[in-house]
């Protein structure tokens, strides 16, 4: 009786810590590989360049020193947010989105 109830309370502890130890590595794992909410370069997200910085781009002009400020997109657009001129592409309206220090990305 009593031995047989205390052993399957241990059992009972290593399933439930092993099966934290597999949710914590699978985790681990999402963080490492997973996109992190990164914006892509693509034509859609890169494009149409804002007229501004096209202009100091073609005169040679790089980094966010050169470029100024992110570029607002136009009012109302349901594509065009904030216009980074680190990795030059558009970012979503009303997403928190910003440029990573770490990554240096969007």
């Amino acid at each position: 009786g009593g031995s047989d109830k205390v052993e399957t309370f241990k059992c009972f502890w290593v399933q439930l810590i092993w099966a934290e130890a597999v949710t914590a590595i699978l985790c681990m794992l999402f963080i490492l590989c997973g996109g992190a909410g990164v914006i892509h370069r693509s034509e859609q997200t890169c494009y149409p360049i804002p007229e501004d910085v096209e202009e100091k781009l073609r005169a040679g002009v790089s980094g966010s020193g050169g470029l100024g400020s992110n570029r607002a997109g136009p009012p109302g657009s349901p594509i065009l947010g904030t216009y980074c001129v680190r990795c030059l592409v558009w970012r979503p309206p009303h997403d928190a989105s910003h440029h990573c220090s770490v990554c240096q990305r969007c």
